[in-house]
């Protein structure tokens, strides 16, 4: 697999963190959109959507996601919503932020602002 954000990431190195980190690292994406919706271009927003599906796709080739890949690849393709808005919703960006942290029980119990 070639990453174009995460370059020194393979999947084996993916693999290597636990489940909870991986929704955290993805989940930092979508954080970071919330905070620069109202200042950053819409082109910005996109990158981080971009490393966003990334990361997404590093967990389809992890073993530990086999029982929920067909959720991961339907969040993936749902998340070409809010690539493609001009602006992206925050809310819907908030209600895909909200839904990733929901699949770990650790990550889960989080708060979110």
């Amino acid at each position: 697999m070639v990453t174009l954000w995460h370059k020194s990431m393979t999947p084996a190195r993916w693999a290597a963190h636990p489940m909870d980190r991986q929704i955290l690292m993805i989940a930092g994406e979508f954080s970071r959109v919330n905070g620069l919706l109202s200042s950053a271009p819409n082109s910005v927003l996109r990158e981080c959507y971009e490393r966003a599906m990334e990361l997404l796709d590093l967990c389809t080739y992890d073993p530990k996601w086999n029982g929920r890949r067909r959720e991961l690849l339907r969040f993936r393709e749902a998340m070409g919503e809010l690539y493609l808005a001009d602006p992206p919703s925050a809310a819907d960006n908030m209600m895909f932020y909200h839904t990733l942290m929901e699949w770990h029980p650790a990550t889960a119990e989080i708060p979110l602002l």
